[in-house]
C-alpha cells in the first residue's frame, strides 16, 4: 500500500539543459541572409548569466541581448524590448534574423552545444550541428578560436574573435 501511495508521487524527470561555458570577447560579427547583411561589433560575456551588446563601428548601440534563469531580453537602439524563453526566437523577433545564439555560446568556446548531436568535419576543425555546419578558422595559444564561420543557407555568420577578456 506504502510502494503504491509514493508511486503517485513519483513525476517524470525533469530535463535540465547545462549552462555555456563561461567566457567573455570583444570581436565583429557579420550575418547574411543573401538579400541583407548585419556587421557590428560584439562584447560578449556569458557566466550563467550572458550579456551580448551589439554595436556599430562607431559605437552606437544597435541591440543589447541578456539572458538569465527567467529568459532572454533584447533591447534595440530605439528602446523597443523583446522577450523570449530563447536566444534564437528572441533574435527572430528583435532583430529580424535567424541566428545560431543558443548554440553559439558553447561554439565560441570550441565546443558543439548540448542537445542535437553534432556531427564531425571530415575536412577541418568544425562540425555541424542544429542544420548549421561550423567551422573554426585560427585558434589563440590556448586553443580558443579567433573565428568562428556558421552556414545554414541561405544564413550565413561569421564571428571574429579580437580578445578573450579576462573573466566574464
Amino acid at each position: 500500500m506504502m510502494c503504491l501511495a509514493l508511486a503517485g508521487c513519483a513525476s517524470a524527470p525533469v530535463q535540465v539543459v547545462p549552462s555555456a561555458p563561461p567566457f567573455a570577447i570583444t570581436g565583429r560579427l557579420v550575418a547574411s541572409d543573401g538579400e541583407r547583411q548585419l556587421s557590428a561589433q560584439v562584447r560578449w560575456s556569458q557566466a550563467g548569466n550572458g550579456r551580448l551588446l551589439l554595436t556599430t563601428p562607431i559605437g552606437q548601440t544597435l541591440a543589447l541581448i541578456e539572458t538569465d534563469a527567467d529568459g532572454a531580453r533584447l533591447t534595440t537602439s530605439d528602446g523597443r524590448r523583446y522577450q523570449a524563453t530563447d536566444l534564437a526566437t528572441l533574435a527572430r523577433r528583435g532583430l529580424g534574423w535567424r541566428l545560431p545564439l543558443d548554440e553559439l555560446p558553447w561554439w565560441v568556446t570550441g565546443h558543439s552545444a548540448p542537445g542535437p548531436l553534432a556531427t564531425s568535419a571530415a575536412d577541418g576543425d568544425g562540425f555541424q550541428q542544429s542544420g548549421w555546419n561550423v567551422r573554426f578558422g585560427t585558434r589563440d595559444a590556448l586553443g580558443r578560436p579567433l573565428s568562428i564561420d556558421a552556414e545554414s543557407p541561405p544564413m550565413r555568420v561569421r564571428l571574429l574573435i579580437d580578445r578573450w577578456l579576462e573573466g566574464p
